[in-house]
Order: structure tokens, then sequence, then C-alpha cells
């Protein structure tokens, strides 16, 4: 099976994934995805297509390096950064620090509800990271929001230049719609140049 197919797949069982703490059977993927005309975005030595329907926004932060809107829902967002190769922690630093913005209303560990699983795309490794709940983190320009019934997914790729972060972010129902644009999106990472 190729590579970028098995991200897909991936993926999209990470998008898929009931709140249980294990990860879901791996659904089939997409058929068709439209992509943006000539909307490869890059930084830390990676590019990637964004997919519809993310559609590229200006960075409400300088420490950015892309931003993306679901489009028609300007309250989700998906947030691209990369600081620097040994810049900006680890990997499994981030995964703790991003599950960590989240509680849980039965009171479980928002550890006990994540789903984070591994992969690859254009030959870099990914780490994928599902997590749902209340936020209570930082948001838009870096600023602390509160909100209920939100959903992180995040992905970190092991890029050439150091580690390039992605996280969409939102109310649950519209990250869930853009669950598989994000799949696509990140299904498309490879190596620039």
């Amino acid at each position: 099976m190729d590579r970028d197919v098995r991200t897909v797949i991936v993926l999209l069982a990470l998008a898929t994934a009931c709140s249980s703490g294990h990860d879901a059977p791996a659904p089939s993927a997409p058929a068709h995805v439209d992509r943006h005309p000539d909307a490869e975005d890059f930084t830390g030595g990676i590019a990637w297509h964004v997919v519809p329907p993310l559609s590229p926004h200006a960075p409400s932060s300088p420490m950015r390096a892309a931003e993306y809107v679901v489009s028609d829902h300007p309250e989700a967002t998906l947030a691209v950064f990369h600081f620097g190769q040994g810049e900006g922690g680890s990997v499994d630093d981030n995964i703790d620090r991003w599950v960590d913005q989240f509680t849980q209303p039965d009171g479980r560990s928002s550890r006990d509800v994540a789903v984070i699983t591994h992969g690859e795309a254009g030959g870099l490794p990914i780490t994928y990271v599902d997590v749902s709940g209340s936020f209570r983190g930082m948001r838009g320009g870096e600023t602390p929001v509160a909100a209920e019934d939100q959903r992180m997914l995040g992905a970190i790729v092991e890029g050439p230049q150091g580690l390039v972060f992605f996280k969409l972010s939102g109310p649950v129902s519209v990250i869930g719609m853009a669950a598989d644009a994000f799949a696509a999106t990140l299904a498309s990472v490879h190596p620039a140049g």
C-alpha cells in the first residue's frame, strides 16, 4: 500500500475515533478530495497542499508560519508553527501541552481519552493527536480562552529543519466536518524543494 494512502487512512481513523482512548478501526480513504489550485505552502523544509474547506487566512500571530480557517466557520482554525531546528520542545512535550489544554466533563484525564497515533507522509514521520472536551488554553493571537465542546486535531511533522506543528481546533461539529480535509492536507506533506 502506498505510504500516502496509509497516512490518509491513519488520519481518517484519528479523525473519526471516539473518545474511548483506543485507536479506531481504519476507514476507507475518501475517493476524491478537491485541492485549492496552486495552494502549496511550506515551512521548516516541508511543503503541503491545503484542502477545502480549509482556506488560507492571514496569520493572527507572528508565531504562526501559516493559518487557515474552515470556510464559513472562522471560529475553527488550522495553525501551522515552525520554530527552527531543536526549538519548540519535543514531540512528547507538545502532545502533553496540547492534551492538558482540555478537561473532561466526567473528570477523567484528557490523556486517557486522547487518541495518539503515528504515521508518515512523504517519508517524514508524523505524530497525530485527537482530543475533545472543554478547551482551557491559548488560541488565536495566543490569548487565553475557555470554551466547551471543543476538539483539536494535531499533527507534528519531523521535518528536515525541525518540527512543524499543525493544530486544527474549534467546535466539535466543525472540526468533524473538516477532519477529511485535515487528513488530506497532512497526507500531502513532503520535503520542500
